[in-house]
């Protein structure tokens, strides 16, 4: 059996960020762990795995910058795309559906977010119960 490999595609332009993980309190500057890919779960190299919820801000441009924040609601699916993200929006808010049970629209209201982008593989979004807390 061969195992699965992974393909990984950087920004091209390198932006400063900080990732907050909130359920374990660290704050990281890269969000790419590249000690998983010596290991089994090789696809935690994004993001460093699961979590459900996350922080992350970047350095940006302030005459460039088009959208002050973004709420990501989402599943592992999203962890290759977030990256991507960052070198538009200086704060992503990131919540795992499946493993948050805060209320989404107070988090919202906390943090002063009014946009979301809502992230997730196809089966996922579809057969997951979980989706069933944005009601």
């Amino acid at each position: 059996m061969v195992p699965d490999s992974i393909q990984v595609y950087k920004p091209v332009h390198d932006v400063s960020t900080k990732m907050q993980i909130v359920d374990t309190g660290e704050t990281l500057t890269s969000m790419y762990d590249p000690s998983y890919l010596a290991k089994k779960d090789k696809y935690s190299y994004f993001l460093g795995g699961v979590h459900a919820l996350m922080k992350i801000t970047s350095q940006l441009d302030p005459r460039v910058v088009k959208q002050e924040k973004l709420l990501v609601i989402k599943d592992s699916y999203a962890h290759s795309a977030i990256p991507f993200l960052t070198q538009h929006v200086p704060e992503i808010h990131v919540i795992d559906i499946r493993y948050y049970n805060g209320s989404i629209s107070e988090y919202m209201a906390q943090n002063d977010i009014k946009d979301v982008l809502m992230l997730f593989n196809t089966a996922t979004f579809v057969d997951n119960a979980s989706i069933l807390k944005l009601n």
